[in-house]
């Protein structure tokens, strides 16, 4: 009998403006500590921020609420190994 794969943890990021999926991005160990900013900022995607990453100009908010720049990608809800970011202006 085959082994069932496991899913690995991906993070999806999505445009609410495009409504498009712009980026499925496998997460390591590594990646899932890493500042959720700069990670999507890795990924080629732009993302507004005018404090350098300090939480003081909110710009940079994904998810309605969730400020980039003061929290790890493993601190998204995830649904099963899937994480799921909206940035609204892309």
């Amino acid at each position: 009998m085959p082994e069932k794969k496991q899913k690995l943890p991906t993070l999806e990021i999505h445009g609410s403006a495009s409504k498009k999926l712009l980026r499925k991005v496998t997460l390591t160990e590594i990646s899932k500590k890493e500042n959720l900013m700069r990670f999507i900022k890795s990924q080629g995607l732009p993302l507004a921020s005018s404090c350098d990453g300090e939480g003081i100009c909110h710009l940079c908010i994904v998810n309605e609420t969730m400020v980039t720049c003061q929290m790890k990608v493993e601190e998204l809800p995830a649904k099963g190994q899937i994480r799921k970011v909206t940035i609204g202006y892309l």
